[in-house]
């Protein structure tokens, strides 16, 4: 079952882009402040996805709520910019958060999100349990047991019919 939490928000955390500067950076650096800086403080709901701080960042429209198979309702946020899109996502009861680049700058983006991972400061080992790969994606999960809960990470790096997309998920569930 999962459960909201200050946990992730008291990891060690990246100093996050300021709106001057957001607006210079590709969408890769984008991706890693969201999913290192902004996704701990909108499952601690210091932030909010429709708040200043986001807006700020440029995700001014409207919020869009989806099913995720995983952890249920989800309120999301994009933005696009030149060849592709950013997307952010939230459980609205969980601890849970995804940030997507959509289209062909992914590639550049699940690299950067992958490669920062050690920001999070926790030590994550491979979850084969959420892992697979095709011939269209890969799906990497690592977990960690943290403060008596599972901390999971997915990186999802994918291209076929249905498109291009990186995406970083994280959640915390009770033991």
């Amino acid at each position: 079952m999962f459960r909201a939490t200050a946990l992730l928000a008291t990891l060690s955390i990246p100093l996050p882009l300021s709106a001057a500067t957001v607006q210079q950076a590709s969408l890769a650096e984008l991706a890693v402040d969201l999913a290192y800086d902004k996704c701990p403080k909108l499952n601690d709901d210091e932030i909010k996805l429709d708040g200043a701080e986001m807006k700020a960042l440029g995700f001014v429209e409207a919020l869009e709520s989806r099913q995720h198979p995983r952890v249920g309702s989800i309120q999301i946020s994009g933005l696009k910019r030149g060849d592709s899109e950013i997307v952010i996502g939230t459980g609205s009861e969980t601890t849970y958060c995804q940030v997507m680049v959509i289209g062909p700058q992914r590639v550049a983006a699940h690299a950067a999100l992958r490669s920062n991972l050690d920001q999070l400061g926790i030590d994550f080992a491979p979850d084969p349990a959420i892992s697979t790969s095709n011939e269209y994606s890969t799906i990497e999960g690592l977990s960690a047991k943290l403060d008596g809960m599972i901390v999971s990470v997915v990186f999802i790096n994918g291209s076929g019919p249905g498109g291009q997309v990186a995406a970083f998920q994280i959640f915390a569930m009770d033991q």
